[in-house]
């Protein structure tokens, strides 16, 4: 053989703009305290759905204490569809379950999350021996108990939207009365972390970094009647 010379080209077709909008929400169970010794510690969480929406994918997340996790969705005819259910989780093979078609969920669907976990020494997947009591944290030695959705609306418009109605359930179901900002999970978007985070330092109306019930209820107000 012998060198040749080549010409290569390279095609690009360039689209206009996103005529669908994507997102994300997440289904929460975040009030972990796990016992040492409970074998069937359950923990449960759910989202309302505030628009009519398609479902893409579906991302389960726990760390090593959980054996079961389960996602349904609850429609407002009262039919229901199971999202995922995995009966033995592990999760060094977690991962993001696409669906083969989007799944509709109209407005008011109601996404039931239900994780079981074992903190007992019969659990060959437990961190700690002899097991200890374990809580809500950012550690695989913590544990979470959540899902990524992942969302189709039909414009980005749409999708910035249920980014703002979805975070009102965000803060309902972590603040309580003496949390503070910090108690929103790392696994919020930032967008939506970042302005949970401005209405939350709005509503601190003594500047003390928590919030008691007179200001969550405020806040919660204020946020429902945007």
């Amino acid at each position: 053989g012998k060198p040749e010379l080549g010409q290569s080209s390279l095609g690009l077709t360039f689209s206009g703009p996103p005529n669908r909008g994507l997102t994300a929400a997440l289904v929460l169970g975040p009030h972990i305290d796990i016992p040492p010794g409970d074998s069937h510690y359950v923990v449960k969480g759910q989202v309302v759905l505030p628009r009519d929406v398609e479902l893409a994918a579906i991302a389960p997340h726990a760390h090593y204490l959980c054996k079961d996790m389960k996602v349904t969705a609850h429609l407002p005819d009262g039919s229901s569809v199971p999202l995922i259910w995995i009966r033995d989780w592990d999760f060094n093979w977690q991962g993001t379950y696409r669906y083969e078609k989007p799944i509709a969920l109209p407005k008011d669907t109601r996404v039931d999350l239900e994780y079981t976990f074992d903190n007992s020494e019969n659990n060959p997947r437990n961190p700690a021996h002899p097991p200890v009591r374990v809580r809500w944290g950012e550690q695989t030695t913590d544990e979470m108990a959540l899902a990524f959705l992942a969302i189709v609306l039909p414009s980005p418009e749409d999708a910035r939207a249920f980014e703002r109605q979805i975070a009102i359930q965000y803060l309902e179901a972590f603040l309580y009365d003496g949390a503070n900002v910090e108690n929103l999970p790392s696994e919020i978007p930032a967008p939506q972390r970042e302005r949970l985070a401005q209405v939350f330092r709005l509503f601190d109306q003594n500047g003390n970094g928590i919030i008691d019930s007179d200001e969550r209820d405020a806040l919660l107000r204020f946020l429902r009647g945007r």
